[in-house]
C-alpha cells in the first residue's frame, strides 16, 4: 500500500510516493491497543504458571520472567500482524533490520561486554547503592540470576529493538525530527 497515511483517499490517476516508514500513528495506536491485552493476557499467565507448577519448579523469578516473554510474544505477533495485514510487507525489512557489514558478531559481542564492564565501573566510581529490590530478585539463587540474565540479554533488548527502535521510532523521527523522535520513542 502506498501513501503518506494509510486509509487517506487519493485522487484518482495521482502516484503518491511511498513513504518511509509505510506505517503511521493509526498503527502504533493499534499496536498500544494491542499491548493492553498481551500485557494482561501475560500476568494472567505468570499468575497462573505460579499457582499451577508444583514445588521446586514454581520459582517466582522465573515464572514471572516467562510470564513477561509470553507477554512480549504476543506483542511481536501483534506487529508482525499488523505489518502483514495491513500492508502485505515482510516483518525484518520493513523494519529496516540488515546484517551488519560493520562489524562480526563476535566484534559485537565483544564490545557488548566492554560495555558492561564500563557500565560496572562507572557504578562503582558514582557509588551507585549496592542494595536494590531488583538485587533481591535477580541474585535470590542461581536459577533467577540465569533466568533474568538470559531474558535480559536476548528477549528484552532484541524486543526493544523492534518496538522502540523499528517501530515507534520512525514515525516520530518523520514527524517531529530526529532528536524528539528519539525522547518520544524513549518515553
Amino acid at each position: 500500500m502506498s501513501g503518506l497515511e494509510p486509509g487517506l483517499p487519493q485522487e484518482a490517476g495521482a502516484v503518491q510516493e511511498e513513504r518511509e516508514p509505510f506505517w503511521g500513528y493509526r498503527d502504533l495506536a493499534i499496536f498500544l491497543g494491542a499491548a493492553v491485552f498481551a500485557l494482561l493476557a501475560a500476568s494472567l499467565v505468570a499468575v497462573a504458571l505460579i499457582r499451577i507448577v508444583p514445588p521446586p519448579f514454581n520459582h517466582k523469578t522465573i515464572l514471572l520472567v516467562v510470564g513477561q516473554s509470553a507477554g512480549y510474544l504476543l506483542l511481536f505477533l501483534a506487529l508482525c500482524s499488523i505489518l502483514k495485514t495491513q500492508y502485505g510487507r515482510p516483518f525484518w525489512e520493513s523494519l529496516g533490520w540488515k546484517p551488519s557489514a560493520k562489524f562480526t558478531t563476535w566484534q559485537t559481542v565483544g564490545m557488548g561486554f566492554a560495555l558492561s564492564l564500563t557500565v560496572a565501573g562507572l557504578g562503582s566510581l558514582l557509588g551507585a547503592p549496592e542494595d536494590t529490590p531488583m538485587k533481591d530478585i535477580v541474585l535470590a539463587d542461581w536459577r533467577s540470576f540465569l533466568t533474568v540474565l538470559a531474558v535480559g540479554v536476548t528477549v528484552g533488548p532484541v524486543f526493544e529493538e523492534v518496538v522502540f527502535r523499528g517501530f515507534m521510532l520512525p514515525p516520530f523521527a518523520l514527524t517531529f525530527g530526529a532528536a524528539p523522535g528519539i525522547v518520544l520513542a524513549a518515553l
